[in-house]
């Protein structure tokens, strides 16, 4: 009987580290972007409004050129943060589920390297909804995902296009 309550015990100490590594590998995810900085500032909100009902409703923030004034980033060239919301999936969520206001409006965080690459990170959208499966927090994000996919699709078509 010992012996199983200490296999219970390892398992579920096995189960919470591997949750807590899952979740600092995957919670944030980052793309490059084979474009200029500046091009795809201009371009983000085009892509954000290619599908219906997405906005940008809180101006994006020049996150470099604030924390530059009094802090050195030795890696960091720039760096803009853009907050995106659909208003019909934040109140479908937030209505019910009062605390989750705390995670909208979702932000994509737009960066340079010293090194010169372009880079857009956000948070893992899909994974966040199977956490949060079978009830309506879950299922709007299956579909924040879902949308979400699509607008980066347009942004990496729209900077292509002004390569061209």
């Amino acid at each position: 009987m010992l012996n199983m309550i200490i296999a219970g015990v390892v398992g579920a100490v096995l189960v919470a580290v591997l949750f807590v590594f899952a979740m600092r590998k995957y919670m944030i995810t980052a793309m490059r972007i084979d474009a200029p900085f500046e091009t795809v500032c201009e371009k983000i909100e085009e892509a954000i409004k290619s599908v219906p009902g997405w906005g940008h409703p809180i101006p994006d923030w020049d996150f470099h050129g604030v924390v530059s004034k009094t802090h050195y980033f030795e890696n960091l060239a720039k760096k803009r943060i853009f907050f995106i919301c659909k208003a019909e999936y934040a109140n479908r969520i937030v209505d019910k589920h009062h605390h989750m206001g705390a995670m909208m409006p979702c932000a994509w965080a737009l960066y340079e390297t010293r090194k010169g690459e372009v880079f857009i990170s956000k948070m893992n959208i899909p994974m966040l909804s199977k956490m949060f499966a079978g009830n309506i927090i879950g299922s709007t994000m299956g579909l924040v995902a879902r949308e979400e996919h699509q607008m980066i699709a347009k942004l990496k078509e729209l900077v292509q296009q002004k390569k061209k």
